[in-house]
Parts: C-alpha cells; structure tokens; sequence
C-alpha cells in the first residue's frame, strides 16, 4: 500500500501487459495518496499511452506540478505532450526553464534540439 511501490508496480504490470490492472493498482493509490506527484504523473502518462486522453494526460501532469513543480518525469512527461499536441512553443518554454536547473539533462537536451529543429 505504499505509493512508491504501488506506482512501481504498476508500471510492471502495464509492461508485462496487464494495463487495466496497472490502471486500477494508480486509481487506488490516488485515493489513498492523492498528494503523490510520482502516482499521479504515471497515471496520466498510462492514460496517454493506453487510451489516448490527452485531456486527462495533462491534468494528471499538472497535478503533480502543482504538487512538486520540480518533478522531473511529469515535466518531461509534460513538454511529450505539448510536442504530441503541437504546442511547441509552450513546450520550449518548460524546457528551457528546466534546462536552466539541469543544464546537462540528456533526454532534455535532446528534445530542445528535436523542437529547435521544428521552427
């Protein structure tokens, strides 16, 4: 029943194909700890992933900022999203803040160059 075991997982079980049951393990965990930035960001990305809610994706993303706004993965999980929906402007935005903290950020680095490459 703790979330950073739950959240972990869960994302076992959406790897070894059994993505309702990852789905419901986070669902649960939320109710419990609805507080957990980390639940709340892989929740959202096995929305985007798994049923393709968008809308629901970057509500869970924004919870967990709101929560944490220096949690890495829902930032990066974030800026996925603005590229997915082409908001790459909004996304450059995030990035570059982030990459002002962690300036040697390899998968941000890589997406600032993806996005710079875009214009």
């Amino acid at each position: 029943a703790h979330p950073e075991f739950a959240n972990k997982y869960a994302t076992v079980l959406a790897q070894n194909e059994k993505v309702k049951d990852g789905l419901l393990v986070l669902q649960k965990t939320i109710n419990e700890y609805p507080k957990y930035p980390a639940v709340l960001s892989n929740y959202g990305y096995m929305l985007l992933v798994n049923e393709g809610d968008t809308a629901k994706a970057m509500n869970y993303y924004n919870s967990a900022l709101a929560l944490d706004p220096d949690y890495e993965q829902a930032i990066l999980n974030k800026v996925g999203l603005l590229m997915f929906t082409g908001k790459t402007e909004s996304a450059k935005i995030m990035l570059k803040k982030f990459l002002k903290r962690n300036p040697n950020h390899p998968t941000a680095k890589e997406l600032i160059t993806q996005l710079n490459s875009i214009e």
